[in-house]
């Protein structure tokens, strides 16, 4: 579903990993699957060759393997940060100034993007992020009932 907000053009934007370096991965991913490229493989299939390729054991060629290895490390890496900078609901909108467009009334200035429209990474991991007003002020009333003793 993250797919219906662009996120593999989000991943791709900054992705760290030469041309060769992948056409070497989608190649050497159809030389052990019948010559489906690494994009027409299953899932169980693309299991198996992430298997193969950080196990090492079924590449000959050991500076291919680390080739492979070093690819597929950025390519997760990159998908990690993107998934769990709470992509796409990461950023706020903003005016021609930088400055954070808030609801209007609004006077706590609440800037957390995340909301329940979709699961991101911060709901993955169970991350609220900057808290709401409310949650703020409830905190608050939790603390100012401890008997403070120095």
């Amino acid at each position: 579903i993250l797919e219906d907000h662009n996120i593999t053009a989000e991943v791709l934007n900054q992705l760290r990993v030469e041309d060769a370096d992948l056409a070497l991965f989608d190649s050497h991913a159809a030389e052990m699957f019948s010559g489906k490229g690494f994009l027409q493989l299953s899932e169980a299939e693309r299991e198996q060759y992430f298997d193969a390729v950080f196990s090492g054991d079924q590449i000959d060629d050991q500076e291919i393997a680390q080739t492979l290895r070093r690819a597929l490390q950025a390519i997760r890496r990159r998908v990690f940060q993107v998934y769990y900078s709470n992509y796409p609901e990461h950023a706020l909108p903003r005016d021609a100034d930088g400055v954070p467009v808030l609801p209007a009334g609004d006077t706590h200035q609440i800037t957390n993007p995340n909301t329940k429209a979709l699961v991101t990474g911060w709901d993955t991991a169970n991350y609220m992020g900057p808290l709401t007003w409310e949650e703020e002020e409830r905190r608050r009333a939790i603390v100012q009932k401890i008997d403070w003793k120095e």
